[in-house]
């Protein structure tokens, strides 16, 4: 068990504000963004998996922009966890087209 005084380091002044005053605590939206890269970036690998043509000859931009349209289709339709991701999948390894679906088609 921890003692209070390395507790306390994982803290900063407005966190222990608000507990010193009964007020729930505030955290940023970091940790959301660092899961939704983790669960892009899986969804990215399976993806390449299946459909191995549909990123073939892209380049980083193109990459990025693809990315960055998954993203805000997944931000948009509440998708923030893998098994989410994992009904997508295996819709999507079902489909007979060599084509990566869109992000609409994919959380829908």
């Amino acid at each position: 068990m921890k003692n209070i005084a390395a507790q306390m380091v994982n803290f900063d002044r407005e966190q222990m504000r608000r507990i010193a005053n009964n007020m729930l605590e505030q955290y940023d939206e970091k940790p959301q963004v660092q899961q939704v890269a983790q669960i892009i970036n899986g969804v990215f690998s399976q993806l390449l998996a299946t459909f191995p043509a549909s990123l073939a000859n892209r380049d980083q931009n193109e990459l990025n922009e693809i990315r960055r349209q998954w993203v805000l289709a997944f931000r948009e339709n509440g998708i923030t966890t893998m098994e989410q991701v994992n009904a997508g999948m295996r819709v999507a390894r079902r489909q007979n087209r060599p084509f990566l679906p869109s992000p609409g088609q994919f959380v829908a």
